[in-house]
């Protein structure tokens, strides 16, 4: 009984990683139409709005790793700093 409850349980995990990507992928797009009709309904305003395309690599630093929310949050604010030097 035991056997045949790891062979369920690990058929079970094998189908959900395998579909995992193609999940997060229609996630993805789902968030990509829905954010493309806001910006449809608002396309008369003079407000510009960008979309971000953030990815998350690792580093081979494993003390200095401070999180994927702080990691972005630092890249953002430093790409944000360039584009002010810049004007």
């Amino acid at each position: 009984m035991l056997n045949l409850l790891i062979a369920i349980m690990s058929d079970t995990f094998e189908r959900v990683t395998n579909s995992m990507v193609e999940a997060d992928g229609r996630e993805l797009n789902s968030m990509i139409l829905e954010y493309e009709t806001m910006i449809f309904w608002n396309r008369d305003k003079t407000e510009k709005s960008f979309l971000h395309w953030a990815v998350y690599t690792e580093s081979g630093d494993a003390d200095k790793w401070q999180g994927r929310v702080k990691a972005l949050q630092a890249a953002f604010q430093q790409n944000d700093k360039s584009k002010q030097t810049e004007a």
